[in-house]
């Protein structure tokens, strides 16, 4: 069972600040997005449950993989939407805080269900400046190697089978991002 919400029409009124403990009002907006005919502002809030992890080790489990990597897609996806009216997906580090979930992997659960939804993503890391780097290079490296969903899907099953099964606690030692590089930037 999972939980997906979908808002439309949301309107800002409050500017911010900050992310997590740091997060803290910062004055009134006024939102200037344009409406549609029903008066309601052109926006879209998803909001997508995240699992809890017992383990770092337990969300590189396929049932796991495949679960997140659907609600992203189902999140993300406009079936009757042209694809001209539809806007960027901004994300971030959904289900990385208290729910135990790796950046890294959820950035690439959420790379591969904007590509297969026909969406671009704007990644936001808060602040993060390592991850912003590995997100950009493995998204860069996807582009450049031309990987398919299918693809990348079947390299997080491998790294599950060959490093996170060998793995008795806590983290592995071969990252998921020298896992997917290694494997995909191998010449033909």
């Amino acid at each position: 069972m999972w939980t997906l919400l979908l808002f439309t029409g949301a309107e800002q009124f409050s500017r911010y600040s900050g992310y997590a403990n740091t997060y803290r009002w910062a004055g009134n907006h006024d939102d200037q997005t344009p409406r549609d005919e029903w008066l309601r502002r052109h926006t879209e809030i998803v909001a997508i449950d995240a699992l809890r992890y017992r383990s770092f080790l337990q969300q590189f489990q396929p049932d796991c993989l495949s679960r997140e990597l659907n609600k992203a897609f189902c999140g993300f996806v406009r079936p009757r939407t042209p694809a001209e009216c539809v806007s960027a997906v901004a994300t971030g580090n959904w289900g990385c805080g208290v729910f135990g979930g790796d950046t890294r992997l959820k950035a690439v659960l959420q790379m591969m269900a904007a590509a297969e939804a026909g969406r671009d993503l704007m990644y936001f890391t808060f602040g993060d400046v390592d991850l912003l780097r590995d997100v950009h290079r493995i998204h860069t490296l996807f582009t450049h190697t031309q990987a398919t969903v299918g693809s990348v899907f079947s390299l997080l099953l491998q790294y599950y089978e060959c490093v996170c099964k060998e793995t008795r606690r806590g983290k592995p030692e071969e990252t998921l991002y020298s896992f997917l590089t290694e494997r995909l930037d191998r010449p033909d």
